[in-house]
């Protein structure tokens, strides 16, 4: 196992069923193992714009909504929703950390050192950008994709040795729910109504961009936050999310 920060981990392939890709966290103390956790990694040779949607035009979709970020395009690992994998969510540490990290920001340090790691390991190009920017909360709290992008920042300074700051630079304009919705439902209300706006208290013209979000399913998220970013002028978009969902 590599060590960093007092934390082992791996990156490890299992046959259960089919091979799939794990990264392993073990945290000791005293010699004594305290704390484990693993998160189901993406394939490096998975489609990232298409995802692991099954239905081919949903797929065609997705991948149109986030041709702004082109080839940059990355996830981490895999989120398994309860409504369709019950106890697989259960089981999953990366899903139950998804999840404590849209409450409180207790988790965001594992998930960001899980997409550091990641990226390092399959070679995604994140450590060359200017900024960091989290796709927003209504409110400003200091979870999901915000707290994720803080954490992933300060690891990155500190084992990179580079400065790459977090900018707010997106506002959302509305507490939304979109649970209940059918995806031609969710479709039909990004595409009328302007969720993600940018907030001009930065001139981010000719920068390269790293978009940061939690969870990634049909990209209308996302495709509004880099719409808004082009037009603000920013030079490249790369897009990193820590999960994406079947």
């Amino acid at each position: 196992m590599n060590e960093i920060d007092g934390i082992y981990y791996e990156f490890t392939k299992k046959n259960i069923g089919f091979e799939r890709d794990f990264l392993t966290f073990k945290l000791f103390e005293n010699e004594k193992q305290i704390d484990m956790w693993e998160y189901e990694l993406l394939k490096p040779n998975t489609d990232f714009a298409g995802g692991l949607i099954k239905n081919p035009e949903q797929k065609t979709r997705r991948r149109s909504r986030l041709k702004d970020a082109g080839q940059n395009v990355w996830q981490m690992g895999i989120y398994f929703p309860h409504s369709k994998f019950p106890e697989k969510h259960k089981t999953s540490d990366l899903a139950q950390h998804i999840i404590k990290n849209k409450t409180d920001d207790s988790s965001s340090g594992k998930i960001a050192l899980g997409m550091y790691l990641t990226a390092k390991e399959r070679n995604f190009e994140i450590f060359n950008v200017d900024y960091i920017v989290p796709i927003p909360n209504f409110r400003n709290e200091n979870v999901k994709a915000v707290s994720i992008a803080n954490a992933l920042s300060n690891i990155i300074n500190e084992k990179e040795k580079k400065i790459i700051p977090v900018k707010k630079v997106l506002i959302k304009t509305r507490d939304i729910d979109t649970k209940g919705m059918t995806q031609l439902d969710k479709d039909k209300f990004f595409e009328e109504n302007q969720i993600y706006q940018f907030s001009p208290t930065l001139d981010i013209r000719g920068k390269t961009i790293l978009l940061v979000d939690d969870i990634v399913t049909s990209g209308n998220a996302a495709k509004q936050c880099m719409a808004e970013l082009k037009k603000a002028g920013v030079n490249q978009i790369c897009f990193y999310c820590a999960t994406t969902t079947f």
